[in-house]
């Protein structure tokens, strides 16, 4: 039976290559999944938020936080009226107490939503 012989240098260049190949493939997904889930996120934020003025309401949107080759976030805020969202969310005491009005969308559901759109995008292929 001839020898074969394997260079593990050759061995470790195909599979990193491989294994860069899957990441960016992977990556691209995981970005178009969280720019949906973000976009989802903030409707339904919009959707539940206690109605007054408008003004509120109107102010959820999303943003960037971390964009580079390994990491990207994207965080769901309230532009317009950033230090109500604790104080309607949880309600407050003080001279002229007010209940809570619960209208963020929790972890569990954003959890849902981002494996549904992941699910999704990988099924694209």
């Amino acid at each position: 039976m001839p020898e074969i012989t394997v260079n593990i240098d050759g061995v470790q260049r195909v599979a990193r290559a491989a294994l860069d190949e899957f990441a960016q493939a992977t990556f691209a997904d995981i970005r178009a999944a969280t720019d949906a889930t973000a976009k989802e996120v903030v409707k339904r934020t919009k959707a539940a938020s206690p109605y007054r003025t408008g003004e509120y309401r109107k102010g959820w949107t999303s943003r960037v936080e971390v964009d580079n080759s390994r990491d990207y976030q994207r965080t769901v805020y309230n532009k317009r009226k950033p230090g109500l969202t604790h104080l309607l969310q949880h309600g407050h005491g003080g001279p002229h107490p007010a209940p809570a009005h619960p209208h963020i969308t929790g972890d569990d559901e954003v959890q849902e939503i981002f494996v549904k759109a992941l699910t999704d995008e990988m099924g694209k292929e």
